[in-house]
């Protein structure tokens, strides 16, 4: 496959053998980030405790991601509270929340890999 746009994505020219579609489409896929996202409920814990929640992503990356978590939960301006993403795998990740109050955290995720390099 002899040609890739700017952003480097490979595609096939018109003088490419048919028979060599599967390669190109294996390496456009390649080439695209995995991206995932999703919401999970932290549970819970103890006041100025921390809590966490284990996710699943729904397809297992190549490579390990990068995440990144907000809040979904309203607060008030009296209601502290912080999430973080903690250990990070190429199926899981451990999202945490440390609370004022003793209540679950709704929160949304994020995470991307880098194209696979063949």
């Amino acid at each position: 496959m002899p040609a890739t746009t700017p952003t480097r994505f490979p595609y096939p020219l018109g003088t490419d053998p048919v028979a060599d579609g599967d390669d190109a489409i294996k390496a456009l896929a390649q080439a695209i980030p995995q991206i995932q996202s999703g919401t999970a409920t932290i549970p819970a814990g103890a006041v100025d405790g921390v809590a966490l929640v284990t996710v699943t992503f729904p397809r297992a990356f190549a490579a390990v991601p990068a995440v990144v978590v907000s809040s979904l939960t309203p607060h008030p301006t009296n209601y502290q509270m912080g999430v973080w993403v903690g250990t990070i795998t190429t199926t899981t990740v451990v999202l945490a929340a440390r609370l004022k109050v003793p209540a679950a955290v709704n929160v949304a995720w994020f995470a991307a890999s880098p194209p696979v390099t063949p």
